[in-house]
């Protein structure tokens, strides 16, 4: 992130641009309810091998660009575990502060140099569909690792942007998302990838999300269903690299 970035997104807070603004809770918890749950589980997943390879109490658990908050607070309930979240936008810091009071939040811009919001370092640090908005990914990814504990691990979610069916949409269908976000990485599974490789991790597993349908709207339609994300779910394994979304664990290479 820079200084440009940050100006951006506050003009589009103040603008009332929704991708800035809209509730990540009525989100999570509303249309995008059963693959945020899939997500979550991947994140209790996730802080089970941490547990495993860290024998330091309580685990230190820090969700980077942490929104509204969502993650922490599901999360809220996992043992013998600490909470931190940072985030650049003030609109969604306020409602981190306000969704999950049981977490540290502050303010933070990931830039080279920038001190670990928790001081020590995190065992679980959650880099959720925030890599997408950063132009030096392989700098962002630097950065974080050094936020991070020995031994801890990385959560990285992201789109697959990049894939076929996610670009006939973009150009096509609804070209409208592309000139309302502030995306500026459109990733597919080889060059997400490449990025882990030379932000110095390693890919512990992967998993994929649902098929991309190029219209953002029958595809929303069909997640609020639990058969259509059961459906688009099934679909994914037929054609991986068409997925929505990547859900990596990353550790220290």
């Amino acid at each position: 992130m820079n200084l440009a970035a940050t100006q951006q997104m506050l003009a589009q807070v103040a603008a009332g641009n929704h991708w800035y603004t809209g509730s990540q809770l009525e989100w999570s918890f509303g249309s995008a309810r059963f693959d945020h749950a899939r997500r979550e589980a991947f994140l209790r997943q996730a802080f089970a091998r941490v547990a495993q390879r860290v024998s330091q109490r309580p685990l230190r658990v820090l969700d980077v660009g942490c929104g509204d908050g969502v993650n922490l607070f599901r999360l809220r309930d996992l043992p013998q575990a600490k909470f931190w979240g940072c985030d650049y936008n003030p609109l969604r810091l306020d409602r981190a502060r306000e969704l999950a009071p049981h977490a540290t939040i502050a303010q933070v811009e990931i830039t080279a140099g920038q001190p670990a919001p928790v001081a020590q370092g995190a065992h679980l640090l959650i880099f959720s569909h925030v890599i997408e908005h950063i132009r030096d990914d392989v700098a962002a990814l630097a950065t974080i690792r050094s936020w991070m504990a020995p031994g801890g691990l990385c959560a990285l979610l992201a789109p697959n942007e990049g894939c076929l069916l996610a670009r006939l949409g973009r150009r096509w269908v609804d070209p409208w998302i592309a000139r309302e976000t502030d995306h500026v990485q459109f990733y597919t599974p080889r060059t997400l990838r490449r990025a882990i490789r030379a932000g110095g991790r390693r890919v512990v597993c992967h998993a994929g999300e649902v098929l991309t349908v190029p219209s953002f709207r029958v595809q929303m339609g069909l997640l609020r269903r639990r058969w259509g994300y059961g459906l688009l779910r099934a679909m994914h394994f037929a054609m991986p690299c068409q997925t929505t979304g990547h859900l990596f664990l990353l550790e220290a290479a």
